[in-house]
């Protein structure tokens, strides 16, 4: 927390511009919603709904108000998770799947709401798939790959919008612009 009682928070839309149409956001609009709930400092990180901020608003507070103030075409709102920046260095920390290191697009993070349940643990799936939670994120390691996964799919309809998953590459990037300062 800053002095002036913002935090540095990292921002995750679920199911934007990825997948089919009407879920299309440019990333200048979603800084612009996040400026006009008082955010600052906002980046965003590739194309997909991520975001780091400095933000004076409660993580959960925030993630309502952007999911409200954000209308895809076709009139959906995305669900939003906010987490405080700590939490990405903690889950890249707890990383229990160190073969993912040098193979970054086959490990997903999925931060979990509190609500969300996972069935346990650990699953185990095909070609040596497996998943392990540890406290708010499902760790998923698909060394074949996502896009083909039946765990991944299986944990994807299980989750629904009580979760939203990350790239291993993608959680660094964001932990990297939360530990950057902004020019």
């Amino acid at each position: 927390m800053m002095k002036d009682g913002t935090a540095r928070v990292a921002v995750l839309l679920r199911g934007v511009n990825v997948g089919g149409a009407g879920t299309r956001l440019p990333m200048a609009a979603f800084r612009a919603v996040l400026e006009g709930l008082g955010c600052r400092e906002v980046r965003t990180h590739i194309q997909s709904g991520n975001a780091v901020c400095l933000s004076a608003m409660p993580p959960a507070a925030l993630a309502a108000a952007i999911g409200a103030a954000i209308t895809l075409p076709g009139g959906a709102h995305p669900a939003a998770t906010v987490l405080p920046c700590a939490a990405l260095a903690g889950a890249l920390a707890a990383n229990p799947f160190p073969a993912a290191e040098a193979a970054p697009a086959t490990l997903h993070l999925f931060f979990l709401a509190p609500e969300a349940e996972t069935g346990g643990t650990e699953a185990a799936g095909p070609a040596g798939e497996r998943a392990l939670r540890r406290g708010d994120v499902l760790y998923l390691h698909t060394p074949a790959g996502f896009g083909t996964s039946p765990l991944a799919r299986r944990l994807v309809r299980q989750l629904g919008r009580a979760a939203t998953a990350r790239n291993l590459a993608t959680v660094r990037a964001l932990a990297t612009l939360c530990a950057t300062p902004s020019a």
